[in-house]
């Protein structure tokens, strides 16, 4: 409420430059990334480039992922002071022809009604220095440039542990059933990612191919975003990240 003094007469602005520059104003929801993944990205394929006018966006808090919100930023117009008018927006009416809510709307779904991750060739870019980080960290595990990845998402009740998400229960698996799988591509010459933030507990194998990535001690969010990216497959059971290696 302190901003609005300042606020509201941009938005008024705003509204009276709409016939030469139309300002639409909105946010992401970042608090899980699945949904984080697939808003900003449907949205940045959904923008039409011969728009005359500006789309300006916030990040609610709580952001799951920071690397994606830090790609996001390059591709997108997304500040902080937005929020301020945003919120003045919706105090004066008429705000709606201004407002955006990315993957809740018809024109800005998350979902991919169109196509369009498969017919288009947009993707948030890494730089070369986010590049070399990862790949350091690969070689120290022994992996080399041409070697192949693949990415094992299984998602357990660590995921969601309190009790008012236990109808998600259904979505979870046992890890450990899957490592003969694990062990059988290995033989076959790929390195497997066992992935996910926070798991219930670590995967029961010494296979040196496969990493479980969970209970590194060097885990972050960039090598997080950077393989599911860069896998050749991603094993999943349906958890969120997954979207990352559905777009690229």
């Amino acid at each position: 409420y302190v901003a609005l003094p300042f606020s509201i007469p941009i938005v008024i602005l705003i509204r009276l430059i709409k016939p030469i520059y139309h300002i639409h104003l909105g946010y992401f929801y970042g608090g899980r990334i699945g949904h984080f993944v697939s808003d900003t990205a449907m949205t940045a394929m959904s923008l039409d480039k011969e728009f005359k006018g500006a789309y300006l966006f916030y990040f609610l808090p709580n952001i799951a992922n920071k690397q994606w919100a830090k790609m996001v930023k390059r591709e997108l117009n997304v500040y902080y002071w937005v929020r301020l008018l945003a919120f003045a927006n919706l105090l004066i009416p008429g705000g709606e022809k201004h407002s955006v809510i990315p993957g809740m709307s018809q024109e800005y779904t998350s979902r991919d009604l169109k196509g369009l991750i498969y017919h288009s060739d947009f993707e948030f870019k890494f730089t070369n220095n986010e590049i070399k980080f990862v790949k350091d960290w690969l070689h120290e595990k022994g992996w080399r440039d041409d070697d192949k990845i693949i990415c094992v998402q299984v998602r357990d009740s660590q995921y969601l542990p309190t009790k008012n998400w236990a109808y998600h229960d259904y979505r979870n698996s046992d890890i450990n059933t899957y490592i003969p799988a694990m062990e059988l591509l290995v033989q076959k010459g790929y390195w497997v990612f066992r992935m996910g933030n926070t798991m219930k507990e670590p995967i029961k194998t010494l296979n040196s191919k496969i990493i479980d990535y969970p209970f590194d001690q060097h885990k972050d969010d960039l090598i997080d975003v950077w393989l599911f990216a860069n896998c050749d497959l991603c094993i999943t059971t349906g958890s969120g990240p997954d979207a990352i290696s559905t777009l690229y």
